[in-house]
Formats: structure tokens, C-alpha cells, sequence
């Protein structure tokens, strides 16, 4: 049933500050989705903001007299980076399209970081994904999300591989997962697993 009523709306923030100088404004987005990152309810909805009565309250630190006696925060400490040596490039590409004959819009993500070797150990690295999330803007339960993972490691005769593909289906009352997972050795598939599991869409 749609809620008419205002409500008032608690949320965590992250562990962070800010400091707000007088005449700088403070600008408050609402979004019932933020696809393909957050996936929206299983039905279309609205939110509104009254004018006039809508508040934002948030936590104040006070000013304190040792704030001016604060030395600034140091630089960022961090190790050196390894020592790579590139055998094959690797690529990002990121895509959005909207298919003008259904509507539906599909976002596409594809990178690797192509083939590497750490100097410091040997390993030999590969690394490849493939990403898909499409949905139609009127129908939140068409939401699909695909993705492929490929890593592969290896030194003199010896190598690791890990294929792994998993699609979740935004249905009314759950999220369909079904997933699939096959472990490569030198030697062939040493383990392979296949799976679908439904997880509930509790939004009490």
C-alpha cells in the first residue's frame, strides 16, 4: 500500500566531516534506484518532498579553541609498488545503449588487465571480466545482471585458473541467482560446481 503520510527517514553516514562555510550550500539527492549499483524495489515508486515543512537534520560538531591548534594531516604513507613486466595489454570499456525497439537500456562493462608477470615472485597473472545489466525503465522486475569472471595464475609448469559466471533476475518476490563456477589445473577441470538459489525481496 503507497504511503501517504510523511515520513521521517533515519540513515547511517559513512565516518567522515565536512566543514561548511557560511553562504556554501548543501545539495541532497533522493533516488528510490541507483542502477546498476543499487537494483530498484520490486515496484515503481515516488517519492516526494513537501516544501516548506521537509528537514534535514544533520550531527553538528562544535567548535572547539584547540580546533586552531591542529597540525594538518601528513601525507599518505604506502610500500613501493611491485615490479610488473607487461606481456599483453589490457583494456577497460564501459558502454550504455538503449535498444529503441523494446527500451530496454543495457550497461556493459568489459576489462582485463591483460598478462602480467611479478618480477618478485614469477606469477604470471590474467584477468578478464565481462559485465551486463539491462533493464526496461518501466518494469522494475526486468532487471537482469550478468557477469563473467575469468583469473588465471601460473609459474614454470604449474597454473591455476578460475572461470566463474553468475546472473541474478530481479523477480517480484525474490532475487534468482544462479551461478557457475569450474576450477582449472594444469591438468584439466579439478572442480565444477553449479548452482541457483532464490534469496527473498524482504523490504519490511
Amino acid at each position: 500500500m503507497p504511503l501517504t503520510e510523511p515520513q521521517a527517514v533515519k540513515i547511517q553516514l559513512n565516518a567522515c566531516g565536512q566543514r561548511v562555510d557560511k553562504g556554501q550550500r548543501l545539495r541532497l539527492a533522493l533516488s528510490t534506484a541507483y542502477w546498476p549499483v543499487i537494483w530498484p524495489a520490486n515496484e515503481k515508486a515516488t517519492l516526494t518532498i513537501e516544501p516548506g515543512s521537509a528537514r534535514l537534520d544533520l550531527p553538528v560538531r562544535p567548535g572547539r579553541d584547540s580546533d586552531n591548534e591542529l597540525a594538518p594531516f601528513p601525507s599518505p604513507e604506502g610500500a613501493s609498488p611491485a615490479t610488473i613486466r607487461q606481456h599483453a595489454r589490457g583494456f577497460y570499456d564501459r558502454r550504455r545503449h538503449v535498444d529503441l525497439g523494446t527500451g530496454v537500456e543495457i550497461n556493459s562493462r568489459r576489462s582485463s588487465i591483460g598478462t602480467e608477470t611479478h618480477v618478485h615472485t614469477g606469477l604470471e597473472i590474467k584477468r578478464f571480466s565481462n559485465e551486463r545489466f539491462e533493464i526496461h525503465p518501466d518494469d522494475p522486475n526486468s532487471a537482469i545482471g550478468t557477469c563473467h569472471w575469468c583469473q588465471s595464475y601460473s609459474r614454470d609448469d604449474w597454473m591455476a585458473e578460475t572461470r566463474t559466471d553468475v546472473s541474478v533476475y530481479a523477480l517480484r518476490d525474490c532475487w534468482r541467482i544462479e551461478a557457475r563456477l569450474v576450477a582449472r589445473d594444469a591438468d584439466g577441470v579439478v572442480a565444477e560446481r553449479k548452482w541457483t538459489e532464490d534469496v527473498p525481496r524482504d523490504l519490511v
